[in-house]
Parts: C-alpha cells; structure tokens; sequence
C-alpha cells in the first residue's frame, strides 16, 4: 500500500518535493529536536539513495524532500505532471527503507495509462 501517490508539479521538479502534510505524522519521531532526517530509499531498480527530509524551523511544519530528491529526478528525467508512489520497504541494516516509484502518463491506442519511468 502506497504512503502517498503525488502528481508533480514545477515546483516538485525543479526545486523539491512538497510532502503531503498527512505524512509528517510518519516522520515526526524521527525528525523529533531536529529539522531535517536522512531517508534510505530504492527506487525500481533497487539502487539505493537517501532523501533529506526537513520541514521549517518555524511556524508551518510541512515535510519536503531535498537532498537526493533533484538528483533522482534529473535521473529519470521527471516532468510536472508525472506521478510518484512513495511507501515504506521494510528495514535493512536496522533502519526503515522506503520505495520510490515514478509514472508518466502515456496514451496506448486511445486510453492513458500510468507506466514507469525507467532511468534516462
């Protein structure tokens, strides 16, 4: 089961990933005295990666991904209006790994459907 689906958006691709602020409940005992946590994270092929997750300092908490995030999009080659499904992996070497899958949507004798995107 997916931890969130997000369609992209400019913003999501060029600078950083906006999480959905339902999430930050997940990351809230990791990011605990801090503003910022490193995530594993393994994309289609299982290379495996690390995100910096961080919210503000003040006021608003909501989570985005920085660190790592513009190095896979400019790795699959990522546009606005492509999907991400992101969700939990299980645990390896003692810490918790997630999945990263990314889709664009693309039109096959008529109707659109969500395919992976495979590395550029």
């Amino acid at each position: 089961m997916a931890f969130f689906e997000k369609t992209l958006t400019s913003t999501d691709v060029e600078k950083r990933l906006s999480i959905p602020t339902r999430c930050f409940a997940h990351f809230k005992g990791r990011i605990e005295g801090t503003h910022a946590v490193g995530l594993k994270v393994k994309d289609d092929k299982g290379q495996l990666m690390t995100f910096c997750c961080t919210t503000r300092k003040k006021g608003y908490k909501k989570p985005v991904f920085t660190k790592g995030w513009r190095e896979y999009v400019r790795r699959k080659k990522l546009r606005a209006g492509d999907k991400i499904v992101f969700q939990p992996s299980g645990d390896e070497d003692g810490g918790v790994v997630y999945k990263i899958e990314a889709k664009r949507r693309i039109t096959i004798l008529g109707p659109q459907v969500w395919c992976n995107v495979s590395d550029a």
